[in-house]
């Protein structure tokens, strides 16, 4: 980051003048109200000055970037991220207009932290949820409880991962069956009983 006035946090040695104080003091609290406000650039040792001491950034410290709109963190107890040791862990949501928007922004999502998407005109309003940035690969997981019927696409299903477990009992009828959908591989052997069958489908199908 290029050091600026307002991105220095540089408290006075006791040979400053009084005058000197003053502005370092001036610099260091506008440092602060700003999170060391920057466009990408991450503070660095060049930004904090001890008394004439350059020192490196501490654990707990916060920056915030007006490209990404989000709260960093200084730690490093998880790694690193898009932006060295400052990390979202611990902070809020980052909310983006759309999925495609984050997707596309994935160079500045940091695994672990959870992004929102509030306002996804261009998709679908199922789209407004909350997902989590999963690994490396910025793959973005769908987090949120289904609020409305008819939200989850069978391209959301792997298939065959639902069984007759995950039915209840009499919950598909033959309204939801296409016609010609059934063939006779799907089938299995006796898995068709007469407690399954109509009794007066039977009888008509033998006078056909």
């Amino acid at each position: 980051m290029a050091i600026t006035t307002s991105n220095t946090f540089h408290t006075a040695a006791i040979s400053d003048t009084i005058s000197s104080a003053r502005g370092y003091w001036n610099s260091s609290f506008q440092a602060l109200l700003r999170n060391f406000n920057s466009a990408n650039a991450t503070p660095n040792s060049q930004n904090l000055n001890f008394e004439g001491a350059f020192s490196a950034e501490p654990d707990g410290m916060l920056y915030y970037n007006n490209t990404t709109g989000g709260m960093y963190l200084h730690t490093t107890k998880y790694g690193q991220g898009p932006f060295g040791n400052f990390r979202r862990v611990g902070l809020s949501t980052r909310p983006y207009n759309t999925v495609a928007a984050a997707a596309l922004d994935s160079g500045s999502l940091d695994p672990g932290e959870l992004i929102v998407v509030i306002n996804d005109t261009a998709g679908a309003a199922a789209n407004n949820r909350v997902y989590l940035v999963s690994d490396d690969n910025k793959k973005l997981i769908d987090i949120g409880i289904p609020s409305t019927d008819g939200v989850i696409s069978n391209t959301t299903i792997i298939a065959k991962s639902i069984t007759g477990d995950e039915i209840a009992d009499n919950t598909i009828t033959s309204d939801h069956i296409a016609p010609g959908t059934v063939i006779e591989s799907d089938i299995g052997n006796e898995s068709i009983t007469d407690e399954k069958l109509d009794s007066s489908l039977v009888l008509l199908g033998m006078v056909l």
